[in-house]
């Protein structure tokens, strides 16, 4: 059984368990975005032909793991791009448009961790060690997370774990 049959069943004992009330007020169908017809104000010289144009309602997304400084590496070759930059200049546009309103910026690279952290409000940050660099982690490395882990800026401690990517022989005890 994997992961996605566990939560159907945690969610149908669930919803068996509300009453029939219950479930008819609890709006379960969340659309992705919608797409509506409206008329555009212009007309032609005659003033009595309007086109119409489709407009996407946005939905608002929440990104949970986002690592910026492999982004901004990546993409411009260094550690200076911002959220506001990506999101703003180099993203192309999507078919679906998603405002993303916040999340996790996620450093594990000790490498790359930040000297000075993002001052945002809507994204949180985790500072942690990738799997695939615990072999190379070292005490200068370690002294650096512990100086960005007591900024009061950092949420959180990760990323963290096994890798299960690679054999288990691998993983440093």
């Amino acid at each position: 059984m994997d992961a996605r049959e566990i939560l159907n069943r945690k969610r149908q004992s669930r919803d068996s368990s509300r009453s029939e009330s219950e479930n008819k007020s609890r709006k379960t169908d969340i659309p992705v975005h919608s797409v509506i017809q409206v008329s555009n104000p212009s007309s032609d010289s005659n003033n009595n032909i309007k086109r119409s144009q489709k407009v996407t309602l946005v939905s608002e997304a929440f990104d949970s793991h986002f690592h910026l400084d492999r982004a901004s590496i990546l993409l411009t070759g260094s550690l200076a791009m911002s959220v506001k930059y990506l999101q703003e200049k180099l993203i192309p546009q999507p078919d679906i448009s998603v405002e993303v309103v916040g999340g996790v910026i996620v450093y594990c690279d000790p490498d790359t961790y930040p000297q000075v952290l993002p001052d945002t409000s809507k994204w949180k940050i985790a500072i942690g060690l990738h799997p695939k660099a615990a072999p190379y982690f070292n005490n200068d490395q370690f002294m650096a997370m512990q100086e960005a882990l007591s900024d009061m800026r950092v949420s959180a401690l990760g990323e963290i774990g096994l890798d299960r990517t690679v054999n288990p022989i691998h993983w440093v005890s």
